[in-house]
């Protein structure tokens, strides 16, 4: 049996087609071959999500983002996707939050496995959104920029106080001040020549007071070792002292007579 020209054409046409489709999927992550469960997810937002984005859990792709459409009564945005792994049981109380895949933003969907019943296929799921790196940026953002507007106020202020008078006064007052200092330092100068000298007088006179105290404890300890002789001597003395008394008393009273 001979096969046409066109039925040729036509059958390599078809597995040409076939081919572009079961390629493509397969270069998104889809396995044509195989059921999965369907699931929806509402956002207000979806910061730029797209087909074919990844879904996590716990950091594994388990399933990726099938369609993305407008709501035109409520203007939500209603997430398709699907997971391929059956492992994973999720409950009507999973939470499906919108986050980044990698460190230069990737978006995915990222699953958040919460005890309950489980649930159907085709099932909303509850929506969140994972604070993304700039939502932690956006408030030191704010504050700098409050900031540079402040410094930007202040620089302003005392460009418009910095006239020529005020900048001669300034000149000036820094003039002055360092004239003080310069004084200052003279008087410190003075001041330590002066203890020096006071130092020097004191180390002198301290020599006299020391000479002086020697002598005083020579003299003590003559009299304390000397104190029986000296004691004599007085006695001796008071006897002798008596003795010219009594006599000169004699002698007048025999000249009286």
């Amino acid at each position: 049996m001979k096969i046409s020209k066109e039925i040729t054409i036509a059958l390599s046409t078809i597995a040409s087609l076939l081919l572009l489709y079961f390629g493509f999927n397969f270069l998104k992550g889809k396995n044509v071959f195989s059921s999965v469960d369907t699931y929806f997810v509402k956002y207000d937002n979806i910061d730029g999500l797209a087909p074919s984005n990844a879904v996590l859990f716990n950091g594994l792709k388990v399933g990726q983002v099938k369609s993305i459409q407008l709501n035109p009564e409520t203007y939500e945005v209603i997430v398709e996707f699907f997971l391929n792994n059956t492992d994973i049981s999720i409950t009507k109380n999973t939470i499906a939050s919108i986050g980044s895949a990698d460190l230069l933003g990737t978006k995915c969907l990222k699953l958040q496995l919460e005890k309950g019943v489980l649930a159907s296929v085709g099932d909303t799921l509850m929506a969140a959104k994972e604070a993304s790196m700039f939502d932690a940026i956006t408030p030191l953002k704010n504050k700098a920029t409050s900031l540079m507007s402040s410094m930007d106020s202040t620089i302003i202020t005392l460009n418009s106080l910095m006239d020529k008078e005020t900048q001669a006064n300034l000149k000036k007052t820094i003039a002055n001040i360092a004239k003080t200092s310069d004084e200052f330092e003279g008087i410190a100068k003075n001041t330590n020549n002066l203890m020096t000298k006071a130092n020097n007088l004191l180390d002198s006179e301290k020599k006299k007071l020391t000479s002086i105290l020697n002598n005083v404890e020579n003299i003590t300890n003559n009299f304390k070792n000397n104190g029986e002789k000296i004691t004599i001597l007085l006695a001796n003395l008071d006897k002798i002292t008596d003795d010219v008394v009594k006599a000169d008393v004699a002698k007048t009273i025999t000249s009286a007579t």
